[in-house]
């Protein structure tokens, strides 16, 4: 089978790829059939008794002052000192690699005369 896009012919598909073609179709299809309204009203049920169960461990967020963005342009300033030290730390170790990266380079390249 070849098609024809703007001029352009495609070689045919070999059998190989007919094969993936038709079993990717054939999976689709059988995936497609699993997809009924009782199939839905059961995922919503879980989905609910999954919030439900676990309502506990969730932070009331109208307690929370949260701010991502200052209008919307930067992000927020990180208040946790946890991260932060972390973040200077990861920062202060890609610095040192990078300077032992150059020492030990030094002596190494010579110019040809």
């Amino acid at each position: 089978m070849t098609f024809a896009k703007k001029n352009v012919i495609v070689a045919p598909e070999s059998d190989k790829v007919k094969r993936a073609r038709e079993k990717l179709m054939q999976q689709f299809l059988s995936e497609k059939e699993l997809i009924t309204p009782e199939a839905l009203e059961i995922a919503i049920g879980k989905i609910q008794h999954w919030i439900t169960r676990h309502a506990r461990e969730r932070i009331n967020l109208k307690d929370k002052s949260i701010k991502l963005f200052d209008d919307n342009k930067h992000a927020a300033k990180i208040s946790s000192q946890a991260i932060n030290k972390l973040r200077s730390q990861i920062k202060k170790d890609l610095e040192d690699r990078s300077q032992m990266d150059h020492k030990d380079l030094r002596g190494r390249i010579f110019k040809k005369d």
